[in-house]
């Protein structure tokens, strides 16, 4: 098997970290070091199913390949002037509550940003767990598992990473299309 690293042609490192709640992340050191993240909740769901853990590392790595985490570092410093320039204009044209209409509305703006970019992740990832010989359906099996979890409690990682019935018929059709 090749790795997920050689198809998507970047190096990472891989940490384990403490949570309760099912969480994983990619980032950058300030040394510009790849990190890919998992919690010990996230592999409590994973469990030995090697597929689903290759699709979300995958997906992680893309994530990184993307840029995302730069994407959003920009994208919340200009959220967070346009939140306090709605707020002053419409403040200042005497709409009541002018702050936090400003507010709801430029989090509902970056929300759909930050999905757009688990969608690109999904499918990036997808095809890198493919071409490094993982099953097509690793990822559908980690979201399903997600959100049955998530029926019962609410997890706050999903705020930003929903993992529903769209986002698994979503992932259920690019298995299908990457299936041989």
């Amino acid at each position: 098997k090749s790795s997920i690293e050689e198809v998507a042609e970047l190096s990472t490192e891989l940490i384990i970290v403490e949570g309760k709640q099912p969480n994983a992340f990619a980032t950058k050191t300030t040394q510009g070091a790849n990190v890919v993240g998992i919690n010990f909740a996230m592999l409590d769901i994973i469990g030995l199913d090697i597929h689903a853990a290759a699709a979300l590392i995958g997906h992680e790595i893309a994530h990184l390949k993307l840029n995302h985490g730069e994407q959003a570092a920009r994208s919340q410093k200009s959220n967070t002037v346009m939140k306090i320039l709605g707020g002053v204009a419409l403040g200042s044209l005497g709409v009541p509550a002018g702050g936090l209409i400003s507010d709801i509305t430029v989090t509902a703006i970056s929300t759909k940003y930050s999905r757009n970019n688990e969608t690109e992740a999904d499918y990036l990832g997808a095809i890198w767990a493919t071409e490094a010989s993982y099953e097509t359906d690793g990822a559908v099996r980690l979201h399903e598992a997600i959100y049955k979890l998530s029926k019962n409690r609410p997890i706050p990682f999903l705020s930003t990473h929903p993992s529903g019935p769209q986002r698994i018929a979503t992932l259920k059709q690019l298995s299908n299309r990457l299936s041989p």
